[in-house]
């Protein structure tokens, strides 16, 4: 049975979230109804059309996500908070088995998201992401952009330092 404890032992994230103040969870899906039709046109051999709509419940999902930023940015920059960029299980150093407790934080279930053993999201098109909210103060425009990324140590990651 999942705990109320998040574990944030990240190195990544504590950088990530540093100066905060607090954070918010969020918890996003498209639903189930993609998939299934994803998985019928692979079993008829329209691989092609699979992953068209493969690729748009990807964009869609993402799509969800970032209105999810931008609202709550919008009611943090109300109370003088400025958020930072989502960050999700599996960025840098941030394990996958947080997965089942952040769920549990966001009221996952309630949206019909659930996580498997091996902490996969399921509908697969859906996202669980932490936002760091520090006061506006704090601000730096310089290191939030969006081509900006995490360094992690993942064998063949564009992000990890020294590689090209």
């Amino acid at each position: 049975m999942p705990t109320n404890h998040l574990d944030l032992c990240s190195v990544s994230l504590k950088k990530h979230l540093q100066g905060c103040q607090r954070i918010a969870a969020l918890a996003v899906t498209i639903g189930d109804l993609l998939e299934k039709q994803v998985e019928k046109l692979f079993a008829a051999g329209s691989y092609t059309e699979a992953l068209l709509l493969d690729a748009a419940g990807s964009v869609a999902v993402e799509a969800a996500a970032d209105q999810a930023d931008l609202t709550l940015a919008a009611q943090m920059a109300k109370i003088g908070l400025y958020t930072t960029r989502r960050f999700s299980p599996g960025y840098g150093d941030w394990d996958l088995s947080v997965q089942p407790v952040l769920l549990s934080l966001t009221g996952g279930s309630h949206i019909n998201l659930s996580v498997t053993s091996s902490f996969m999201l399921t509908p697969r098109k859906s996202i669980t992401a932490v936002i760091g909210l520090r006061p506006e103060w704090l601000k730096n425009p310089a290191s939030e952009h969006l081509n900006d990324f995490i360094p992690c140590n993942l064998e063949g990651c564009l992000a990890r330092k020294g590689d090209s």
